[in-house]
């Protein structure tokens, strides 16, 4: 991640699955000794620019939701990426096969595999302990009650965020959040919804609890962006 990207309250998921163009910054550190030429890069991808980053290969990067489709993705990308300090942190009842398999093809990263509840403040202190980058995919899926929705969307970013700020070793928060959030009020027609696009003014109106969660977790990520100091 370079450090001078701009500020983005989420980062796509695309870009995190290698499926956009605009997710260079998960490339591989360039050194000083590469040229555009022979630097590492993505399938298809242009060459990243020689910037800073904001870590190195081997800072520690917590994923939350890493035993998840999505999330053992972006564990393998980080990997074939160069990035060798992971903590993949699953639900107690998450099977985490398929990470392990994924893990085992690279013998030299040092992964820490974390089961627990995000709910716990105990849970999240230890799976955030040194953590520079989170890359924060769990999230409550199935729930028809706003209650329980926003108990394991919101309070469980909440006690992530509280937890990372006490380590005070965090550098960047990503959020993996939801088109939901978006509105499509005054966007031309035939234009993309991506997430450059404003997210809606009246979220908590949505009569459906998973929109209702993600819109309230987007204004949890913005307060703390504001109050705290970090980049979310």
């Amino acid at each position: 991640m370079r450090a001078d990207e701009p500020d983005r309250p989420i980062l796509g998921l695309a870009a995190l699955c290698n499926l956009s163009a605009r997710n260079t910054y998960m490339n591989k550190p360039t050194t000083t000794s590469e040229t555009s030429e022979t630097a590492p890069r993505g399938r298809g991808l242009p060459a990243p620019e020689s910037k800073p980053f904001i870590i190195s290969s081997e800072d520690p990067i917590l994923v939350t939701g890493a035993a998840g489709f999505i999330g053992s993705r972006v564990v393998e990308n980080l990997l074939s990426r160069g990035f060798r300090h992971l903590v993949c942190f699953g639900r107690p009842s998450g099977k985490l096969a398929a990470i392990e398999d994924i893990v085992n093809l690279y013998p030299s990263a040092r992964i820490r595999f974390v089961k627990g509840n995000l709910l716990s403040r105990q849970d999240c202190q230890a799976a955030c302990k040194d953590a520079a980058l989170i890359i924060h995919l769990a999230a409550g899926t199935g729930e028809k009650s706003f209650p329980d929705a926003f108990m394991n969307s919101v309070v469980t970013t909440r006690n992530l965020l509280d937890a990372s700020l006490e380590q005070g070793r965090l550098r960047r928060f990503v959020l993996i959040s939801s088109f939901s959030v978006y509105t499509n009020r005054n966007k031309p027609r035939g234009d993309v919804l991506e997430e450059s696009c404003p997210t809606e003014e009246h979220g908590n109106l949505r009569g459906e609890a998973y929109c209702f969660a993600k819109f309230k977790q987007e204004q949890l990520l913005a307060e703390y962006n504001k109050n705290s100091g970090f980049r979310t």
